[in-house]
């Protein structure tokens, strides 16, 4: 973990998810006021998904898409400057993705069951 102090922004601790179990990224991730994603590639990044909270990331994957209309929820470019100016916002993703919640992505795939069967 190391801590950065940005132009007139409060001082921000960065903590890289690396060697991490899944259950400590989730505590992480909870009790966090911001995901800062800057992959270079990937096809639709969970941990965006998961995250929700408040989100800036860089614009990999599926991200655009899924923060497109959340407020507080921004994609950058790769310029440090343009990331480091939306740290700190707030957002309501967790709201804007309830339809990825487990037990209803369950459901659907249980009916598309029941609907082959019968």
């Amino acid at each position: 973990m190391f801590s950065v102090k940005l132009k007139k922004r409060r001082n921000i601790k960065l903590l890289e998810l690396n060697n991490f179990s899944r259950k400590q990224v989730n505590l992480v991730i909870n009790s966090s006021d911001l995901l800062l994603a800057t992959s270079l590639s990937e096809i639709g990044p969970l941990i965006v998904k998961e995250a929700m909270a408040s989100i800036v990331s860089t614009n990999v994957g599926d991200v655009i898409d899924i923060i497109k209309d959340t407020d507080g929820c921004f994609v950058t470019s790769f310029d440090p400057f343009d990331v480091a100016e939306k740290i700190g916002r707030k957002t309501d993703g967790r709201q804007k993705i309830k339809y990825l919640d487990i037990n209803i992505a369950a459901e659907k795939i249980m009916n598309i069951y029941k609907n082959v069967v019968t």
